[in-house]
């Protein structure tokens, strides 16, 4: 992908070994032209591109981890765009592998997925600022 500055894995949640690939663009322009290569067009500040790879080893369906990839732009990077993202990310991931989450629905069921959901996301964002923040520091560009 053209003009990524960093490039790093967020795992789906501790001890899943299902990540999102995060990629931080240079400049908001150099991300859209790169989503454009892969089909994605719109007017995005950052976007989450998912999807569910599968191969098939010694006769059986086996789903890959790579569940997608994620993209902001160093002008962009806040808080509040990272939880959106991450948001994205753990709906799409819960989409993907047939779970269900209905927002109208409140029962027993949906607390629980609520506290799963929640945390899912938590851990994502938190991945996220260790390894960005790590790796800002040895350029002294994050204080």
């Amino acid at each position: 992908m053209d003009k990524v500055i960093q490039r790093f894995k967020v795992n789906i949640s501790k001890g899943v070994k299902d990540y999102y690939e995060v990629f931080i663009f240079d400049s908001k322009l150099g991300m859209k032209t790169a989503f454009q290569e892969l089909g994605v067009y719109g007017g995005f500040e950052a976007i989450t591109h998912s999807w569910m790879f599968s191969t098939l080893r010694a006769g059986k369906v086996q789903v890959l981890p790579n569940c997608g990839i994620i993209g902001f732009h160093k002008g962009n990077i806040t808080p509040a765009v990272i939880s959106h993202e991450m948001t994205h990310a753990a709906n799409h991931y819960w989409k993907n592998h047939g779970k269900s989450f209905n927002l109208n629905k409140v029962s027993k069921k949906w607390f629980d997925h609520d506290e799963v959901h929640a945390t899912m996301q938590g851990y994502m964002v938190n991945e996220f600022w260790k390894q960005y923040k790590g790796r800002f520091k040895r350029f002294n560009i994050w204080k």
